[in-house]
């Protein structure tokens, strides 16, 4: 009779024991997905603000060693690294606008010949097709990183981390 009793207050303990380790297992479960699924959609929102051309943005914030802390890293520099891109582009138009103004004034001052004025208007002509071709390569690059990184977060979502 007393075993009877014993082996099922044994049993008892282990069915509790399990339920606690089964809601433990479910706890730490959902803080493990919480701890990726927010910082990655923050990126997710971070990379869209981006490829919308959105350089003003603040720099995304999750500082870790795992890899959305690398890719948070790196989208912060491909930021940076856009922003300074077309700052210098933005300068360098300055710059030939400046250069153009200047051609202006001197070809009125000055009775240049017709070759030499048309030469000068060709320079131009180029600078600025240049600047159009690169601005249209920064807006080709964007929309591939977007895509790259709308792709990158799908297949972060389906795939689980590695340790």
């Amino acid at each position: 009779m007393e075993a009877a009793l014993d082996a099922n207050n044994a049993r008892a303990l282990v069915l509790i024991i399990l339920a606690v380790a089964y809601v433990m297992a479910i706890l730490a479960g959902l803080i493990i997905t919480r701890s990726i699924t927010r910082p990655l959609g923050a990126l997710l929102s971070f990379a869209h603000e981006l490829g919308d051309g959105n350089l003003t943005i603040a720099d995304a914030d999750y500082k870790s060693r795992d890899e959305l802390g690398v890719l948070t890293q790196a989208m912060n520099g491909l930021k940076r690294d856009w922003r300074d891109l077309v700052t210098r582009a933005t300068s360098s138009a300055g710059e030939v606008s400046a250069s153009s103004e200047q051609m202006s004034a001197v070809a009125q001052q000055s009775s240049a010949s017709v070759g030499e004025l048309a030469g000068a208007a060709n320079e131009f002509a180029n600078a600025v097709d240049r600047l159009n071709n690169n601005a249209h390569r920064m807006s080709d690059s964007a929309g591939k990183t977007s895509e790259l990184s709308r792709q990158g977060g799908r297949w972060r979502l389906i795939a689980p981390l590695k340790p």
